[in-house]
């Protein structure tokens, strides 16, 4: 190699500082004219579902003809480069008939995306007082609400993952248990109170241009290549 080469005075230095350059260069070109360092690592998370029921209206605790509020609550767990956000969050309900039931929907819609990383942590939930015993029937919009998507090149990482819940007196109800065509459950409902929850929880992140194994090697042989340089040029 030009380090070791048998060349005298000024000539050996500049031989010798030539090809440490050329190692340093070629260690540092690969990461700055790759293609794939030019390609972003992404991710997506999201939860989307909606729950419907109808509730007789003479089932209600008070017959005032308007079921009780909901609550409802959403938290950013972390938020970095990506975007977190709830779209819809919620429970509502529309009379049927005010004088016989009620249409009851329970909505939760949020979504991570972009780059860096985020999560975000959210519910929304109904407790009624029955007065008599029912069957309710539940109703989903779907029964795959989570929906995840990632992008990563060489040398980067993306990651999503998303989780659903609903819960009926806080025992969950997979939605496998669903059926899978009219996507619907059914449920006795004893006098008393009942509480019926939809969980969701996202998060993903997205680390962009990790340099590659190659690259760092490369790079390190620049360095080792400038120190023999030095010390050679200090001996003499």
């Amino acid at each position: 190699m030009g380090l070791t080469m048998n060349i005298r005075g000024n000539t050996s230095r500049r031989t010798s500082l030539g090809v440490g350059l050329v190692w340093l260069l070629g260690g540092m070109l690969p990461c700055a004219l790759s293609t794939d360092a030019l390609a972003l690592a992404t991710y997506s998370a999201s939860v989307g579902e909606d729950i419907d029921w109808v509730i007789p209206n003479d089932a209600f605790a008070a017959d005032t003809g308007t079921p009780p509020a909901s609550t409802k609550s959403s938290t950013k767990l972390s938020s970095g480069d990506g975007t977190t956000d709830i779209d819809d969050l919620g429970a509502y309900s529309s009379p049927i008939d005010s004088s016989t039931a009620f249409f009851i929907t329970m909505d939760l819609q949020a979504y991570g995306q972009g780059t860096g990383s985020s999560s975000v942590d959210a519910y929304a939930q109904w407790t009624i007082n029955i007065t008599r015993a029912i069957t309710v029937i539940f109703s989903a919009s779907t029964l795959n609400p989570v929906h995840l998507s990632t992008v990563a090149v060489a040398g980067e990482v993306a990651s999503a993952s998303g989780l659903f819940k609903f819960l009926i007196d806080g025992v969950e109800v997979a939605l496998s248990s669903f059926d899978a065509t009219a996507k619907t459950y059914s449920q006795d409902l004893q006098e008393g109170n009942h509480t019926f929850r939809m969980e969701a929880f996202i998060e993903g992140q997205a680390i962009t241009g990790v340099p590659e194994p190659a690259t760092l090697a490369l790079f390190g042989l620049g360095l080792a290549g400038l120190g023999a340089v030095r010390r050679k040029k200090l001996a003499s």
